[in-house]
């Protein structure tokens, strides 16, 4: 009998966490799955995640990070309201010799399973070892945004520049660099989709 109390509490437990989970919630929740390999260290991996969730927290977009690969039966999928989004990205040691030099990673909006990968050796090189973890935060949110909105686009400024400028990492040093208003409306045009409203 007191089994079956315990057991009764654990699947009461896992109600609430699943009506706190699928809710509704005033902002759209992006999962990002990572799949390191030890290419990261855990500490610039834990700082860059903190860079990125602040560019899109400014922009009303929740990052939520999770290790690995998303299960095939992810709770997220049945939650009903704003839909959320399940992207992979993957840190790669090194990059094909078809990137352009200056290319620290890449995106393919659509593609299912790993959608994103960085080239963390690129990153390093890219400015002073303080800068990485940093940088690294900005490469993540670019690559998600990427995603986010579908489209092969930059923007003039930003954090959705093709190029970042010196002047630019040196803004990064000191704060994040923000979205361009027009990533700011492809976003939420991307997030209040009819097709996303009713889950895909």
């Amino acid at each position: 009998m007191r089994n079956i109390v315990c057991m009764l509490g654990f699947v009461l437990a896992g109600m609430e966490v699943h009506a706190q989970e699928c809710g509704p919630r005033a902002e759209p929740l992006v999962r990002v799955h990572l799949e390191n390999f030890m290419t990261v260290p855990t500490a610039a991996l834990a700082r860059a995640k903190g860079v990125a969730a602040g560019i899109f927290a400014g922009a009303g977009v929740r990052l939520e990070w999770k290790e690995g690969e998303p299960r095939k039966s992810q709770q997220a999928a049945s939650c009903a309201g704003l839909a959320d989004e399940v992207l992979e990205v993957q840190f790669d040691e090194t990059a094909a010799t078809r990137f352009p030099r200056d290319a620290m990673a890449y995106a393919v909006p659509g593609k299912a399973g790993i959608c994103i990968h960085i080239f963390y050796n690129r990153v390093v090189a890219a400015h002073s070892r303080d800068l990485t973890p940093v940088l690294l935060g900005h490469v993540l949110a670019h690559e998600i945004t990427h995603i986010l909105e579908g489209v092969a686009r930059h923007s003039e400024d930003g954090l959705m520049k093709a190029h970042w400028s010196s002047s630019d990492y040196m803004e990064m040093s000191q704060h994040s660099l923000p979205f361009a208003e027009e990533d700011v409306q492809l976003l939420r045009a991307h997030f209040h989709r009819p097709a996303l409203s009713a889950g895909r």
